[in-house]
């Protein structure tokens, strides 16, 4: 049954979201994916269409951990994914850098303490 949402939501998404965009009559750069989505689904229009960029690369991030929220239960396969996804939106220039780093830095500090103890730390006395 997990299947089905997740087909579902990927099928919306698509046709929410994306397919709009291309229907217009201008032609359409993927590139310039977020503009047109700032546009029509009327966010704020900014110099930089902050708000289109940030959806089209939750778009991206979405259809790269979907799959790997269904086919894997790992914790480190799904942040793979995720991490591969937001990478693909900053080579994509669609998702600041900045974003990116303190994504990083919170999955390094929340994994810190299973590395510590993965790679035998010593605890209580140092004996």
């Amino acid at each position: 049954m997990n299947k089905l949402y997740v087909v579902l939501t990927i099928l919306f998404v698509l046709l929410a979201f994306v397919l709009p965009v291309y229907a217009s009559d201008d032609e359409v750069n993927m590139m310039d994916l977020p503009k047109y989505l700032s546009e029509k689904l009327g966010l704020p229009t900014g110099g930089d269409y902050f708000a289109g960029r940030i959806l089209a690369g939750i778009i991206v991030l979405m259809m790269f951990l979907l799959p790997s929220l269904v086919i894997s239960r790992r914790p480190y396969a799904q942040i793979f994914a995720g991490l591969t996804g937001l990478a693909f939106t900053v080579a994509l220039g669609w998702m600041p850098v900045w974003i990116f780093v303190i994504i990083c830095l919170i999955l390094g500090l929340m994994y810190a303490q299973i590395l510590a103890d993965a790679f035998g730390r010593v605890r209580g006395g140092g004996e």
